[in-house]
């Protein structure tokens, strides 16, 4: 897959803006005029990926569908999977359409946090889209354009843990190097640079402020915050937003461009059913509900690469819109297929609101299973010389598990293991 870059900024720009007014006319489609627009997308792609992509040609034959079987959404179950493990076995070239080099195509790489790191071809329109609902979403966390932003996420620099970009106007920092010398540091250039948005991992934004002296000075204009990649559980939105005084937002996308969720401030946290086409494969271990599982996308916008039934890896739950809108609302995202804490007796299980009545002296907190039988609590105390009420932190954890033959120990740490992106999983399983 050869890497090449063809694109004209104006045209991506343009782009943008058109689809710009089209989500901001979508967030108001009633059920049939969502219905209608989703499966004239569908349609669209589809019959563009059987024409020009090779796997999709080979797929949808082996499987006996014809263009003319996909009459309503729901035909869409007809059509295979597609697995990250599908897109490691077959050649890369498998998978691009072949107009690519006219498409302006740019690669993506994913952060491998389920195995080997995967590239994706992004043509300029599907760059365009992201980039319009992205700042769509940016926009309820009061950010327009040009205005001064915070970055703390996975950005690299070759030797260097932060810097300011006048271009953008924004100041960027690796989360994976937030210490607190280097904190510090950049609060000199947030000082001269007040942000009015952050963008941030949410652990890595929570110990940054805690590393400041005086963060409400130092974010003195900001108006609200961005958090992502990363489960935001009701206790660490409440830290954060205590820490800032400010209003987080959280958003929820992945590196594929297959799905976009953002919270609003009116209609709630939308899942961008005008981005994507988004279905639910209930686990195994969670309850059979179609509104809860592992999330399934299908792109509107990516033809140099089309992903149909694209198998993300993430359990989500949705519910109908409280707001009385077309869009289903993302209640929670608990995180990955593989982050589950594992049994003795081979069952596994996911926890999302761990600790939320517990949090005396815990800022921060991490579950680790290094053996089948015992499991780690690691918590960053508010104040390393007090206690932390270890007795009901484990009493709460058993409840969620249930096993009386697993083991718990609870250790004070001063920080939380990352991953090379700079982001802090919940849970971290070595079985």
């Amino acid at each position: 897959m050869s890497k090449t870059y063809h694109s004209n900024p104006i045209v991506l720009l343009y782009n943008a803006y058109r689809y710009y007014r089209l989500f901001k006319r979508a967030e108001t489609f009633t059920p049939e005029e969502l219905y209608a627009y989703q499966y004239d997308k569908l349609k669209t792609i589809i019959a563009y990926a059987m024409a020009h992509v090779p796997y999709y040609r080979k797929a949808f034959h082996d499987c006996g569908f014809e263009l003319g079987d996909f009459k309503c959404i729901n035909d869409i179950k007809g059509l295979p999977y597609l697995t990250k493990d599908i897109l490691r076995s077959c050649p890369p070239e498998e998978f691009l359409s072949d107009e690519s080099s006219r498409l302006g195509v740019v690669y993506v790489k994913t952060s491998g946090s389920t195995g080997v790191p995967l590239n994706f071809a992004c043509d300029v329109k599907a760059r365009a889209a992201k980039f319009a609902i992205t700042f769509r979403a940016f926009q309820e966390a009061g950010y327009s354009l040009g205005a001064p932003q915070f970055y703390l996420k996975n950005c690299f620099y070759q030797n260097q843990a932060f810097k300011y970009s006048r271009l953008v106007n924004r100041t960027q920092m690796h989360a994976y190097m937030n210490s607190k010398s280097n904190a510090r540091a950049c609060e000199l250039l947030l000082r001269k640079h007040p942000p009015v948005h952050i963008l941030a991992h949410p652990n890595a934004l929570l110990e940054f402020g805690s590393s400041l002296e005086d963060v409400r000075f130092t974010f003195r204009k900001l108006k609200g915050i961005s958090t992502m990649s990363e489960p935001l559980t009701p206790a660490l939105r409440r830290q954060i937003e205590d820490c800032f005084n400010a209003k987080v937002f959280d958003y929820y996308s992945n590196k594929e461009s297959s799905l976009i969720a953002y919270e609003t401030r009116q209609n709630g946290f939308l899942l961008g059913e005008h981005f994507s086409y988004a279905e639910i494969i209930p686990q195994e271990d969670l309850d059979a509900d179609a509104m809860h599982g592992e999330i399934v996308s299908t792109t509107f916008f990516s033809y140099a690469m089309p992903l149909i039934r694209y198998r993300n890896a993430d359990i989500v739950r949705l519910r109908c819109n409280t707001h009385g809108g077309a869009y289903r609302e993302v209640e929670e995202v608990s995180g990955r297929t593989s982050e589950a804490i594992c049994l003795p007796d081979g069952n596994k299980v996911r926890i999302f609101n761990f600790m939320h009545s517990q949090l005396n002296n815990v800022r921060m907190y991490q579950i680790v299973q290094e053996s089948l039988g015992k499991i780690f609590i690691d918590v960053v105390p508010i104040d390393a010389s007090q206690a932390v009420d270890a007795t009901s932190i484990v009493n709460e954890l058993r409840s969620y598990i249930g096993s009386e033959t697993m083991q718990f120990e609870l250790r004070k740490v001063s920080s939380l293991q990352m991953t090379e992106a700079g982001k802090t999983p919940r849970i971290i399983s070595k079985v």
